[in-house]
């Protein structure tokens, strides 16, 4: 366990605290997480990682963008 806040999180991801928020409040939600203070749960991990985008999930042109 690791506390952290959106604002952490944010700058962990290299995205803007506004960033951070909008998604995080969507995977809520979609009831895919929950959060409280400097609490993440991840309540279906599964889907949440098909949502993940990695440099080598992206295509060549979306990498050199």
């Amino acid at each position: 366990e690791m506390p952290m806040t959106q604002g952490d999180l944010a700058s962990w991801a290299g995205v803007s605290l506004r960033s951070a928020t909008n998604v995080l409040q969507q995977l809520r939600d979609e009831n895919l997480i929950s959060t409280s203070r400097h609490h993440l749960k991840i309540w279906d991990p599964t889907e949440l990682a098909k949502r993940c985008v990695t440099p080598m999930s992206l295509s060549t042109a979306q990498r050199e963008w």
